[in-house]
């Protein structure tokens, strides 16, 4: 009722055994399994641990509860926590099952999100390490030194290029102030010639009026 899309398989239990193993689904992705043994006597036996992780074990679940009507000495009801042989089960109270439910299905959810993430990192570091791998082998290659070859010239016919430009440019500009001299120079004359025309029209000028 609380989680009707996961899915509670009960096929195992007339062989003997787990009663319930539950598949619970995330974003309608199975994500993990929990192991689900239930026990409805009057006593409690030490066995009952055992019997459930082999349960665990033949359902390769790491998350599983044990219900039991009597639970051990001092035992929480609301749900004992045991970690053993790499996995994780709870001995619970009938009462208290539904809740107990609710929290390890978030943990078995971000077990799986954490399973993905460690995959997902494991991937990136072997991509990283396959590049690392190609880069070395390209670096201590004869395609590296060519290249580096190749760089090293392009930087000198560029040196050389820079140094040519320099000097066109210092060519150009002497060569515009020489230029630039013969053009005032030139400006100059004909400046001196057209005064000495000016002088000798004003001459005639003169001349033709003593005439007259």
């Amino acid at each position: 009722q609380f989680f009707p899309q996961d899915e509670f398989d009960t096929k195992n239990a007339a062989k003997g055994g787990s009663d319930l193993v539950a598949k619970v689904f995330d974003r309608k992705a199975e994500v993990g399994k929990i192991t689900i043994s239930i026990k409805n006597t009057k006593t409690w036996k030490h066995e009952y641990l055992e019997q459930i992780e082999r349960n665990m074990e033949q359902d390769s679940t790491k998350v599983g509860i044990l219900v039991t009507n009597k639970l051990p000495k001092k035992a929480n009801p609301t749900g004992e926590l045991i970690h053993n042989n790499g996995v994780l089960y709870c001995l619970v109270h009938p009462d208290h099952v539904k809740s107990l439910y609710v929290g390890l299905r978030q943990v078995v959810i971000h077990m799986h999100e954490t399973k993905q993430y460690i995959t997902s990192k494991e991937q990136e570091l072997m991509r990283i390490g396959h590049i690392s791998k190609a880069l070395a082998q390209w670096i201590s290659g004869n395609e590296f030194e060519e290249i580096q070859n190749i760089l090293d010239e392009i930087s000198k016919e560029s040196n050389d290029t820079n140094q040519l430009l320099q000097k066109t440019q210092a060519s150009i500009i002497s060569n515009f102030k020489k230029a630039n001299d013969k053009q005032n120079r030139i400006q100059q004359h004909v400046l001196n010639q057209s005064s000495l025309l000016s002088r000798l029209k004003n001459l005639l000028s003169k001349s033709g009026d003593g005439e007259k």
